[in-house]
């Protein structure tokens, strides 16, 4: 077998490189992208690394005939884009699988049981898919919808290729929730303080969705609730924490190193949650992220949750992702619902992924503005068929008693 590595400044031109030296029966072995170092990075473009191979003793082909040509072309053409689809989604969803299987081997009690889908992480479609197979024939019917609310077309061509009764009505809302990850509630795994990283781009509502998952395990669940706060850059940042955690009447620590983390998680023992609030980080800002995951890995049994714009653009999802892979360990949660009406970006972010969603937001109120996950639920926003985020739908935690929402409050203050 000979083998050969290219690096091209994106697939479509690796791909040709491949092509031309070793020929079209050549299989794309491994792909990877690098990034270039130091203030490089500042003005060049990410890259793309190929390691390709063929056969070197192919054998007597046997020649066509002449009039299959033209038909046999067009298949050749289709098996290919479809190949090239597989490699990208591959490359993307592999790494993020892996990691889901390593925190299941430490963390066994995150198996999901009865979960709306039982499709492993690496069936995900790739953020690259859509350019291989936005030609690869006519859309059909039943889908458009799904186009116009901003689904993949990695996706589209994956719902494409079933049958007529499972693309549309009752059975496309199967199958959409099929290919959804698992939607979980935070629970309780008991023993040691459950430690939970919020974890986002800046912007995207970690602070305030810590203080509404922290009301409904303290309100909801009965569960003793601990906060600690991280994120020592942003002005006013540790003050937020203190006043949610004053309101909830829970404690609060701050940590302004990975080894104070370490005592500060230490001194709530005995407790059953441990929330710790993150600095906001850009997904492209390496340093930055390095150094939060030294605070990740100061606890080595925490959970790590990601949170997400549910309105940003789907490019800009999967930058974030790909971006926090070291730190996305067991799940996601949607923020700022509330602000879109196209939720197509959202579905196929959660579908690429394949790690548990927890809870979707709607809202800046502490703590109603929250909801469960489920896949009914985001199955009906991006098909029409449910109510609006916002639109008075409440799910069942937020029907906080006046004597439950006294616990957080003093003086008569609003949450």
């Amino acid at each position: 077998m000979k083998l050969r590595r290219y690096v091209a400044s994106d697939m479509k031109e690796a791909l040709e490189a491949v092509r031309a030296e070793l020929g079209p029966d050549a299989v794309i072995i491994h792909s990877q992208e690098r990034r270039p170092k130091g203030l490089a990075r500042l003005w060049r473009k990410p890259r793309i690394e190929v390691l390709a191979a063929v056969e070197e003793d192919q054998g007597p082909r046997l020649a066509r005939p002449m009039s299959a040509a033209p038909a046999d072309d067009e298949r050749l053409r289709q098996i290919e884009r479809r190949l090239e689809a597989i490699s990208e989604t591959l490359r993307y969803s592999l790494p993020a699988a892996a990691a889901g299987a390593a925190a299941t081997r430490t963390d066994p009690a995150q198996a999901s049981s009865g979960s709306s889908s039982s499709q492993p992480a690496a069936w995900k479609v790739s953020a690259a898919t859509a350019a291989r197979v936005a030609n690869s024939g006519k859309l059909p019917a039943g889908l458009g919808q799904l186009r116009a609310q901003g689904v993949s077309e990695g996706l589209l061509a994956m719902l494409g290729d079933l049958s007529p009764a499972e693309r549309e009505g009752p059975g496309l809302v199967a199958s959409l929730k099929r290919l959804l990850p698992p939607c979980e509630r935070l629970t309780s795994r008991g023993g040691q303080p459950d430690v939970i990283f919020f974890l986002g781009p800046t912007g995207v509502g970690k602070t305030t969705t810590l203080a509404k998952v922290a009301a409904e395990l303290l309100l909801q669940q009965g569960r003793r609730v601990g906060l600690i706060t991280v994120d020592t850059f942003r002005v006013a940042a540790v003050p937020q924490v203190e006043i949610y955690a004053n309101l909830l009447q829970v404690d609060m620590r701050v940590a302004y190193s990975p080894d104070e983390l370490k005592q500060a998680v230490a001194s709530f023992a005995g407790y059953d949650f441990v929330l710790v609030d993150t600095p906001g980080r850009s997904p492209v800002d390496e340093d930055g992220l390095a150094e939060l995951e030294q605070y990740v890995a100061a606890v080595p049994s925490a959970r790590s949750v990601l949170l997400l714009d549910a309105g940003a653009h789907l490019e800009n999802l999967r930058l974030a992702a790909r971006g926090f892979r070291a730190q996305l360990r067991h799940g996601i949660i949607f923020t700022k619902l509330d602000e879109t009406q196209v939720y197509g970006p959202l579905y196929t972010i959660a579908a690429e992924i394949g790690t548990p969603i927890y809870y979707l937001t709607i809202g800046q109120n502490v703590p109603q503005d929250i909801e469960p996950a489920t896949a009914d639920r985001l199955v009906a926003l991006l098909t029409g068929s449910g109510p609006a985020p916002g639109s008075g739908l409440a799910s069942e935690f937020v029907r906080l008693s006046g004597s439950e929402i006294a616990r957080g409050l003093t003086g008569g203050s609003r949450w």
